[in-house]
């Protein structure tokens, strides 16, 4: 009994050793570890036009700075963080000389580190990084991407997106006068800025987990079910979203005038070309003195457009053509009347100029000089009759299209791309 019990007891003791032992071992693979975590902090200071020294009392500088200088003194003593460098982006805003503006955003960029400097004069000169942008056009199209309201939008998208020279890209957004107020009362402002980013490692104290590790040939023993689930969650690829051809509807407004309703479609291509079909009807009458007004009739044109790059963005310009043209017509005012019962065809050259006036909508004057054949009758209203007098050949040469035209550009300016 006695020797029982002293085996059961050592059995005992053995476990509770084998348990402790275990457990310290486990333990073991929980130790204290130190790691560093990345931190980064940015303050963003604005400057007036043309100016490079820090104005305290302008928008919201003196807030920032005061942040700015708290925040370096804040971890340039503590000892549970390093800055490991102090990046100064500096930029002036697109809207003057692109060489000029370079050189005010060095400036505006040194004048911020100079005042940084002075107060910590004891963190590494090499740990300081300037980098001046000059005009920062990133900024400038994140700036257009937010705000759908801007007049003009996607044309000065169009603009920062073109493989222009910067003079030239600020020249033609200077040529969207509604939109270039509209930017330089809300938004220019926030591009003369320069922003201070501070790029910091700060220690922590973690507990290290044992790594798991998949055994070696998972991925071919892998159950082909868990292959189609991990297929099923792959980022899809982007819709492609339906967009219409670059394409306008347009109404000359002298035939509307002369209450001749009428409508054009034009499509664009090639960057220089377009062709318009453009149809006209009227048939107006009273019986008081048998007044007529019957026209109906259209005509086809290919336009070459002969802009720096075609059409462009706002597809305005110049343009040459030549069209082809059909018709018929009856008019008579009480009097002696003129009509062309039959098609009557022609055709000719036409030169003009296209101008925007808002978004998506241009004035398109154009004129054509050309031919035109038909056969015209000439009729007197007689006792409620009307009565043949001559039948004529019309065989006239000198204008045949005149339009002061309404274009509503509907299409994708970017459909193709």
């Amino acid at each position: 009994m006695k020797s029982s019990l002293l085996y059961i007891h050592g059995y005992l003791v053995f476990c509770l050793v084998f348990v402790v032992g275990a457990f310290l071992d486990v333990n073991s693979l929980y130790a204290q570890q130190t790691n560093f975590r990345q931190t980064e902090k940015s303050y963003t200071l604005l400057f007036k036009v043309d100016r490079q020294t820090i104005d305290t009392a302008y928008c919201s500088n003196s807030t920032i700075l005061n942040k700015l200088e708290a925040e370096l003194d804040k971890l340039l003593t503590t000892a549970e963080a390093t800055v490991d460098s102090v990046v100064i982006l500096s930029s002036a805003s697109p809207d003057g000389d692109s060489c000029y503006n370079y050189r005010l955003s060095v400036e505006r960029g040194h004048s911020v580190y100079s005042y940084l400097r002075a107060n910590h004069s004891g963190y590494p000169e090499e740990r300081w990084v300037l980098q001046p942008k000059g005009e920062d056009w990133v900024a400038f199209r994140h700036l257009l991407n937010e705000d759908d309201s801007l007049p003009f939008r996607q044309e000065l998208l169009d603009v920062v997106d073109a493989d222009y020279s910067i003079d030239e890209k600020e020249r033609q957004i200077k040529k969207l006068k509604q939109a270039y107020a509209y930017l330089a009362e809300h938004y220019l402002y926030k591009l003369r800025a320069v922003t201070v980013i501070v790029y910091t490692s700060v220690r922590e104290a973690v507990m290290s987990s044992p790594v798991l590790a998949w055994p070696a040939g998972w991925k071919e023993k892998m159950n082909p079910f868990l292959e189609n689930q991990l297929a099923l969650r792959e980022e899809p690829a982007e819709k492609k979203r339906f967009r219409l051809p670059p394409f306008a509807v347009k109404t000359n407004l002298l035939y509307d005038a002369a209450l001749v309703p009428n409508i054009g479609l034009e499509y664009f291509f090639k960057e220089r070309w377009s062709v318009a079909l453009n149809w006209m009807y009227a048939w107006w009458k009273t019986d008081r003195r048998h007044y007529y007004w019957r026209v109906y009739g259209g005509d086809l044109e290919a336009r070459y457009w002969l802009g720096k790059d075609g059409y462009g963005n706002r597809r305005s310009g110049h343009h040459v053509g030549v069209y082809a043209q059909t018709g018929t017509f009856d008019f008579e005012l009480g009097g002696r009347g003129y009509m062309v019962d039959d098609w009557g065809y022609g055709g000719g050259f036409s030169y003009g100029y296209s101008l925007p006036v808002a978004r998506n909508l241009n004035l398109d004057f154009s004129v054509g000089l050309g031919v035109f054949h038909g056969v015209c009758k000439e009729y007197l209203p007689i006792d409620g009759h009307y009565v043949w007098q001559v039948t004529k050949n019309i065989n006239w040469i000198g204008p045949t299209k005149l339009e002061v035209s309404l274009v509503w550009h509907i299409g994708d300016k970017n459909w193709r791309k």
